[in-house]
């Protein structure tokens, strides 16, 4: 899986397209987890550190879509996170689109499966800008979003 996470930051950094994994139709969740692990571990380096999580693909529609039962959890990297007022280049996107938000900061950290509405301690309005980074989004399936996230 070493080459694909090299595949997919360079995709990234160099905002190439990122073709569909040969192996996205047989790539189990917890390997499109591991495989985001490594990427990430690329990325930091230019993207700085982990800042927060996100969590993506929580409406039913678009988890029947991916053919998933429980939403998708990702990373965000401090380079990525912009305090309003922000201006951002086009040019750092592909094909960019906009996500309206709730960030929340927590009070304590959460245990895996522990409930986690007691550990909110502040909510905030946020909007995310999203990249399409994808040579054909309808072919790419879950495991590269996620392990692309």
């Amino acid at each position: 899986m070493t080459s694909i996470a090299a595949e997919i930051a360079q995709a990234r950094l160099s905002q190439q397209p990122l073709a569909p994994l040969p192996n996205r139709n047989t790539l189990s969740i917890e390997d499109a987890y591991t495989l985001q692990n490594e990427v990430n571990a690329r990325l930091i380096p230019e993207l700085g550190p982990i800042a927060g999580s996100k969590i993506g693909a929580s409406n039913e529609e678009l988890k029947r879509y991916l053919k998933i039962d429980e939403p998708l959890v990702g990373e965000i990297f401090a380079a990525t996170i912009h305090k309003s007022p922000a201006a951002i280049p086009y040019a750092s996107f592909q094909k960019p689109g906009i996500e309206t938000e709730i960030a929340v900061t927590t009070s304590q950290p959460i245990a895996p499966g522990a409930e986690w509405r007691s550990a909110i301690g502040t909510m905030h309005a946020a909007i995310e800008i999203v990249d399409n980074r994808y040579a054909n989004m309808d072919q790419s399936g879950a495991a590269t979003f996620l392990a692309d996230d």
